[in-house]
């Protein structure tokens, strides 16, 4: 028996994130502010209501670039969804749907996947969905929220355990705050100091103003010694998820005899405490290298976030070529993505 596969425009932001958040699985960067900041880069949000015999089935958020004449469509962290079945009717409505100008489609289904840390596992194909590489950080870190404080600090690493109460006892606060500039340049600090790729400031204040609309939330997590800020994050969340994009810190001076206030766990104590008192299901960290070593140019701040105690997951990315030339596109956007890190970093190799 066939079934009846079609696609609706929602033009109404409560209304898209209200269907967003009604699937088990999805992600704040398929609600509706996070599209218009992909604005700011170029990107044209299209917001898709997937229905099978009258019953939505996945919401697509749906991101198109185009460049001489030809676009790109991506679907970041999305769709939302119930189960990875519903794929092969996603690449349907997808196809069908999509422009002439359309030469590919990227998606990145939000339904987390156990990591061995190896790199190894990932599904190849889902249907006509093949593997891919990914835009948003694939390899990441998940922190359950719905623990209870005591059982948190329990599951944390016992130095990470250390260092934040150590960080309470000398007065660190973490707070949420409206002070953007604070943020931003503890941010770009870290990015000069880390030779890491930074936009615009625009893009940066447009996630701080778009993502906090219309029932998502994004906010400014800064934590302070003696008034003093030392580091500071901006993070979004839609319904019960919750995901630390960007942050950064200060290497200060200390004077002789004066004690490390641990300030980066206080603002993820700060960051997890927001997040628990907000009611989110867990708090994604957004990032960790897809194999782990310590020649990582991020194994660092991988270290310090596998510390908190969390699971391992990884979110693969599934491409659907809709034309013969989608496989040079995907090679210049390959050269273009190499070129950015070499510049930045003398090295074409990703920081994750």
């Amino acid at each position: 028996m066939s079934r009846k596969i079609t696609t609706t425009i929602i033009s109404d932001p409560l209304e898209w994130n209200q269907l967003v958040t009604s699937f088990s699985h999805y992600s704040a960067l398929q609600g509706w502010g996070f599209g218009e900041v992909r604005r700011v880069s170029g990107w044209t949000p299209h917001r898709l209501k997937l229905e099978r015999d009258g019953v939505p089935f996945a919401a697509a958020q749906v991101l198109r670039r185009k460049q001489t004449g030809l676009s790109f469509l991506y679907c970041p962290r999305g769709p939302a969804m119930n189960s990875f079945a519903d794929l092969e009717d996603v690449g349907a409505a997808l196809k069908a749907w999509a422009g002439v100008g359309d030469v590919s489609i990227k998606i990145e289904p939000p339904i987390p996947l156990h990591s061995d840390g190896t790199g190894g596992n990932i599904p190849e194909s889902h249907g006509v969905w093949k593997n891919s590489s990914t835009i948003q950080p694939e390899h990441t870190i998940l922190l359950d929220l719905t623990k209870p404080e005591d059982e948190f600090f329990k599951n944390m690493h016992e130095m990470a355990r250390r260092n934040t109460r150590t960080s309470l006892k000398l007065g660190v606060t973490a707070q949420p705050e409206d002070d953007f500039e604070s943020f931003w340049a503890l941010f770009s600090e870290t990015n000069r100091r880390s030779s890491l790729l930074q936009r615009q400031k625009n893009y940066y204040e447009a996630v701080f103003k778009e993502c906090n609309k219309f029932g998502g939330e994004a906010v400014i997590i800064t934590a302070r010694h003696e008034g003093v800020p030392l580091a500071s994050g901006l993070i979004i969340g839609l319904g019960h998820d919750l995901n630390y994009l960007y942050g950064g810190s200060t290497r200060l001076e200390r004077k002789e005899g004066e004690k490390d206030p641990k300030a980066s766990n206080g603002f993820y104590w700060g960051m997890i405490r927001h997040g628990m008192t907000k009611g989110y299901k867990y708090l994604d960290l957004f990032g960790i290298p897809k194999t782990i070593s310590e020649d990582k140019h991020s194994f660092g701040v991988y270290e310090f976030k596998e510390r908190l105690g969390g699971q391992k997951v990884f979110f693969p990315a599934y491409e659907q070529s809709l034309s013969p030339i989608s496989s040079l596109m995907n090679t210049a956007f390959r050269i273009r993505k190499n070129y950015m890190n070499y510049k930045a970093r003398g090295t074409t190799k990703d920081v994750l």
